[in-house]
């Protein structure tokens, strides 16, 4: 019996990474893949870029601010997935 909870797909990922360049670069010979929009902020720690891989968004994120969030992720776990945003078919069956 189905509780009406269905996920489509993963809808976008973000990692954050010591390496942005190391990783676009590998993930380029890997996949083919091509960011199509880059940008750096103070405000939220870090650079870096959007591509799409197959139907999944990936931003990919390198810390710039010294302590910022961004860093302190990267200090703790060395890098990483950091979150995934999921499209399910029943958000209230889902929550």
């Amino acid at each position: 019996m189905s509780n009406g909870h269905e996920v489509v797909r993963t809808f976008h990922t973000t990692a954050i990474v010591p390496d942005y360049d190391a990783v676009v670069a590998a993930l380029g010979k890997l996949a083919d893949l091509r960011v199509f929009e880059y940008s750096e902020s103070q405000n939220i720690g870090r650079r870096g870029g959007m591509t799409w891989l197959g139907d999944n968004s990936i931003e990919i994120g390198e810390p710039i601010v010294p302590g910022h969030a961004s860093e302190r992720f990267v200090e703790r776990f060395g890098g990483g997935m950091h979150s995934y945003a999921f499209e399910v078919t029943n958000l209230d069956a889902t929550l």
